[in-house]
């Protein structure tokens, strides 16, 4: 696991997120029994991101964040809305083979408001295109800035933890393949 990432946010963003400058994160080699801790540093850098609003430099996990289930029902409930989001769904999933969703300010279910669709029907639409897509998704209530950095910090611990889940792969495979040629020669 490395000691330092640097997180990618898009210079678009209008209201990112806080990062910590330090986290501890889960050992990733050891059994998580262990309760062993890895202290990483965190540094951000504005970049313009092709898809997505955060990254780890260097890899291939990414974060597109939405402002809340208020914010994307027009683009879930409407042909024209729903065929731009269904685009950038498939430019995110083309852009890597774990993306996620982070959907900002819902902790609960929305409420049902005169004139306006149900709520329901633009949950259970993100659900369906999430789906179809392999996209996760990652709720989190971001109205205070207490709750913004909680927020950064998630992001920051959901992409370290894909960034070593490839190199801890990359590890074991090394290293079944090193038992394999010391069995066959």
């Amino acid at each position: 696991m490395k000691k330092e990432y640097i997180i990618l946010v898009d210079e678009r963003e209008k209201k990112p997120f806080t990062f910590p400058e330090h986290i501890v994160c889960l050992d990733p080699t050891r059994d998580p029994c262990a309760q062993r801790g890895v202290t990483v540093r965190l540094r951000t850098q504005k970049r313009t991101l092709k898809t997505g609003d955060y990254a780890i430099d260097g890899s291939t996990s990414v974060v597109e964040r939405k402002g809340s289930i208020d914010e994307i029902t027009q683009n879930l409930l409407t042909p024209d809305g729903r065929r731009r989001f269904t685009d950038c769904c498939k430019r995110l999933r083309d852009t890597t083979t774990r993306p996620l969703l982070l959907l900002e300010g819902l902790v609960g279910m929305p409420e049902v408001k005169a004139g306006k669709p149900h709520p329901g029907l633009a949950v259970d639409s993100l659900l369906r295109i999430l789906n179809e897509h392999s996209i996760g998704l990652m709720v989190l209530p971001t109205g205070t800035p207490a709750q913004r950095r909680a927020a950064g910090e998630w992001t920051a611990r959901w992409l370290i933890t894909q960034e070593t889940r490839d190199g801890l792969h990359a590890d074991l495979h090394e290293h079944h393949d090193k038992q394999l040629r010391n069995a066959n020669g």
